[in-house]
């Protein structure tokens, strides 16, 4: 596979964020800084039980997929930044977990095991085991990436404006992910141009990928964009 494979798929990974994610989505229901006494907004609940879900289970299953030494260490210096440093960063899911409090959530809430009994975790469960290595890398790497890349930054600006106002301090996640975002994405690409080496296999990281926009919690599905995405994701 060319490098043009990689170039392809990370402007087509782009497209997909402008046309299918919804950023503004997450400002429904806000009209504050905080949401007092009500339950966490669902799309916030879906965004935290998909970080929950992605750093117990899909990174650890890449962990696992990678088929040599040389693609696991090179995945584990972008996947370990997402566990934290003890000594400059914390985990992805505690930066979360510290804006989803300051945006008024219960701890009873913030569970941070998926609940495998829930039908839909059963799925997602069934999804990611069904993945090889490189449809994972799609699915569970360069998807998020191009979301945090592209949008990441833009939440952080409307979060801290009026009449939101977040602190930095409770903004970090959403910082910390995007500078985070372009690294992540290399590594993606570089292992995908050594192991989708063929037609089939490029055709189902294409499928991975899409299916991972389909299901993104910001992702709005009535669109002509959407309809294109099922048609490849099917």
């Amino acid at each position: 596979m060319t490098n043009s494979f990689g170039d392809q798929l990370w402007e087509e990974s782009l497209g997909l964020v402008r046309h299918l994610i919804r950023p503004t989505s997450l400002l429904t229901g806000l009209t504050g800084r905080t949401v007092a006494g009500a339950a966490m907004p669902q799309v916030w609940h879906q965004l935290w039980g998909s970080a929950a879900f992605r750093e117990s289970i899909v990174l650890s299953r890449l962990m696992e997929l990678c088929p040599d030494l040389d693609s696991r260490v090179q995945l584990w210096t972008v996947i370990r930044a997402e566990y934290g440093n003890a000594a400059k960063t914390d985990p992805h899911s505690i930066l979360l977990r510290r804006f989803l409090l300051a945006l008024g959530a219960s701890e009873a809430e913030l569970a941070t095991q998926p609940q495998r009994n829930v039908a839909r975790v059963r799925d997602e469960l069934h999804r990611i085991d069904s993945m090889s290595f490189h449809e994972l890398l799609a699915y569970g790497l360069l998807g998020p990436a191009s979301v945090a890349y592209m949008i990441f930054s833009l939440i952080e600006g409307l979060l801290s404006a009026p009449p939101f106002e977040f602190d930095q301090d409770e903004l970090t996640y959403f910082t910390t992910v995007a500078e985070h975002a372009q690294p992540s994405a290399q590594v993606a690409l570089s292992l995908l141009a050594r192991y989708a080496d063929t037609t089939d296999k490029q055709r189902s990281v294409r499928k991975a990928l899409y299916m991972f926009f389909l299901s993104h919690p910001l992702a709005d599905v009535n669109t002509a964009t959407s309809a294109r995405a099922w048609r490849h994701a099917s």
